[in-house]
């Protein structure tokens, strides 16, 4: 393929990873408004959605041009996120809101049984450190 071709298509498949990047912080943004998180599991999910964003663009990147960096690929990654929340946002606001809450509950219900199932090991693994202060039985009796 002629090198103009090439440079075309990396152009518009960054376009396309820049229109998927808007949607994954989009999707984000509205799981943040609507879920009840303290600041500091805040701060761990911001440092989680950023070390997902990179892998999924330093992946696109060694897919689409071999990891190769030039301007115009910086270019069409934001063009691509500003043309997502310009213009495609307030059409799957609605689909995404949706998607939100599912996730929302699914994980609350998944926090839950995470915190039954240690409330019941840390109940088992209590009693079984609890010190007896009853004095030995004799063996003569």
């Amino acid at each position: 393929m002629p090198e103009t071709l090439q440079q075309i298509q990396a152009f518009v498949l960054t376009l396309v990873l820049g229109l998927a990047s808007g949607l994954v912080l989009n999707y984000y943004q509205i799981i943040i408004r609507h879920a009840k998180l303290k600041a500091a599991v805040l701060y761990i999910f911001d440092l989680l959605l950023w070390i997902f964003i990179i892998l999924l663009v330093f992946a696109a990147m060694l897919w689409i041009n071999q990891g190769e960096i030039r301007f115009y690929i910086l270019l069409a990654l934001l063009i691509g996120i500003i043309i997502y929340f310009r213009k495609l946002a307030q059409y799957l606001d609605s689909y995404l809101l949706e998607a939100a809450l599912k996730t929302i509950r699914a994980g609350a219900f998944i926090w839950h049984g995470l915190a039954a199932v240690v409330k019941k090991i840390s109940a088992v693994c209590g009693g079984l450190g609890k010190k007896n202060n009853d004095p030995p039985l004799n063996p003569d009796d």
